[in-house]
């Protein structure tokens, strides 16, 4: 996602140096460098601390930077000289929606929006946040209306691309749009990550997926999301960890065909409902004994392979380190070191339980329970934090839709009324 767009706009300057400092920022912003642009402003406001364009390129910075925080006090002082600045408004409404303001985020942008309803970043922020709080039409809409604003933006159709739904009937769509914006835009590092996703989730395809990743990371080296969804790829590619995941991979894609039945077909949903009911336990079950066995297993291994995954990712200095230094161990004597723990492991549970039935019986029975408290406990947690982010995301989908419908009331009125006048003379 592209978190800020400099559209221009009047601000006040003072100064001696500032053409230097507008044209170097302006190339530096052109190019991606925000760690510099962020060292260049600061070096400016040093010079001209009240300076209005040096301020707003600092918040501009540190939010492609992912450092919050520090944006706020620059925005604000922007918006005290400046309060009709519609870009300084949605860098706010940025900077609020990651701080978990969500009523101010919207306030914002409400007010980017109406100084400058036809900037479309200002509707592409407003779609972002409805698709990341799962309002998912609402976001359709507000992106819909940035493209028509802007139509050959690599950024707007790719969150457009984002907001189609999840099924086999979207597939395509998605991928022609992803293809689409890496037409207009072939070093979109984003557009390649979604991309990957594509292939890795939809098609199956991690071979691709892999090259995808690595291209985006090529183009943008400090994506952590890039380089986690590498490092996932990477982990399922690997025969040990894929076989070590089937019996939890198997559970999962049978508890998604329960919920793709229900929102496909209710009496499909009805019918399979029973069977669900009566598996339901050993399911459960078998998720409890998955993470109370193998777990620990997918741990050990994933420690020990863990620096030439990550050498794999392109992470410099994965090799070195670990307890002993391990990671710079041959791979053989590290899946030697896992074999003896499989064995420790799964020999000393049998033996234990051959050798106290009873104990072990008690001791596997409060195992279960407590892996089932502990996966209740953290279902919970996420279908409350999922019900706050639908809740938000409704009333920012009641805001888009005002935005959308006032946008239109205002060209029907101003269209009708050009008919008259047309008409009259």
């Amino acid at each position: 996602m592209v978190a800020a767009r400099d559209n221009g706009g009047a601000m006040s300057v003072s100064g001696t140096n500032l053409p230097d400092y507008q044209v170097l920022l302006s190339r530096l912003k052109s190019s991606g460098q925000w760690d510099r642009v962020w060292d260049y402003a600061g070096e400016w406001l040093s010079s001209d601390p009240e300076n209005l364009r040096a301020h707003l390129a600092a918040g501009q910075a540190a939010i492609q930077l992912k450092r919050f925080t520090e944006a706020r006090p620059h925005i604000d002082r922007v918006l005290e000289g400046e309060p009709d600045n519609g870009f300084a408004h949605r860098l706010l409404s940025i900077v609020q929606f990651h701080a978990g303001e969500n009523a101010a985020a919207d306030e914002s942008i409400r007010k980017a929006i109406s100084l400058a309803p036809n900037d479309p970043y200002h509707w592409y922020h407003l779609g972002w946040m409805c698709y990341r709080q799962g309002a998912r039409p609402a976001a359709r809409s507000c992106v819909e209306k940035a493209r028509e604003l802007a139509p050959n933006n690599s950024d707007i159709i790719n969150l457009l691309a984002l907001c189609e739904p999840e099924s086999p009937d979207t597939a395509a769509r998605k991928f022609q749009q992803y293809r689409q914006a890496l037409e207009l835009d072939p070093e979109n590092s984003d557009v390649h990550n979604n991309l990957g996703v594509h292939y890795l989730n939809i098609e199956n395809d991690p071979k691709k997926a892999e090259v995808c990743f690595r291209r985006s990371l090529s183009l943008n080296p400090s994506s952590a999301l890039a380089r986690k969804n590498l490092f996932i790829t990477l982990k399922k590619r690997d025969p040990v960890f894929r076989v070590l995941h089937a019996p939890r991979d198997f559970l999962a894609r049978g508890m998604a065909l329960v919920g793709k039945s229900r929102r496909r077909n209710l009496i499909m949903f009805l019918l399979v409902l029973p069977i669900w009911i009566l598996s339901a336990r050993f399911v459960i079950g078998g998720l409890a004994l998955w993470f109370l066995f193998v777990w620990p297993l997918v741990k050990v291994y994933e420690r020990l392979t863990l620096g030439d995954i990550k050498a794999d990712a392109g992470e410099l200095g994965a090799r070195k380190g670990g307890l002993f230094g391990y990671h710079r161990w041959s791979l053989k004597v590290r899946l030697g070191i896992f074999a003896a723990f499989l064995f420790a492991f799964w020999g000393g549970t049998a033996y234990g339980y051959w050798r106290w039935p009873a104990k072990g019986e008690i001791a596997l029975g409060f195992s279960i329970g407590t892996v089932l408290i502990v996966l209740l406990v953290s279902s919970a947690r996420s279908s409350m934090r999922k019900s706050r982010e639908e809740a938000h995301g409704k009333k920012r989908a009641k805001l888009a839709q005002s935005l959308l419908s006032t946008k239109k009331a205002k060209k029907t009125w101003w269209s009708l009324f050009r008919r008259k006048t047309a008409s009259h003379e």
